[in-house]
């Protein structure tokens, strides 16, 4: 790392947040319940843009002895423990999933 602060990022599709919307966040500000990505329109308050999210883990939740259980991971969610994560290790899952589509075709034939 470089030291400079990480741009926060939509976990779906990279895009960087509004400028003044990142100014917020730096400053404090929350992700709203109904918050969304401006170009793709994932919801930004979700388990993939949690820092408490690890797919490693049962419930894949590192709070979950304190939260209830969410099925989806990508819907938006009202969880009382949420905190986002300014750029999580998610979105390169679709880079390396085409990565793999490309080496070994898609599978359907």
């Amino acid at each position: 790392m470089n030291g400079k602060p990480v741009a926060p990022v939509c976990w779906k599709c990279g895009t960087p947040l509004d400028p003044g919307r990142a100014a917020s966040l730096a400053a404090g500000g929350r992700i709203e319940f109904r918050e969304s990505c401006g170009k793709c329109g994932s919801y930004l308050h979700c388990c993939m843009s949690c820092a408490h999210h690890d797919p490693k883990l049962h419930h894949e939740c590192r709070a979950s002895a304190t939260t209830e259980y969410v099925p989806d991971k990508e819907k938006g969610n009202f969880c009382e423990e949420f905190r986002f994560e300014p750029h999580p290790g998610n979105a390169p899952r679709t880079k390396s999933r085409a990565e793999m589509e490309r080496l070994f075709g898609d599978g359907k034939g």
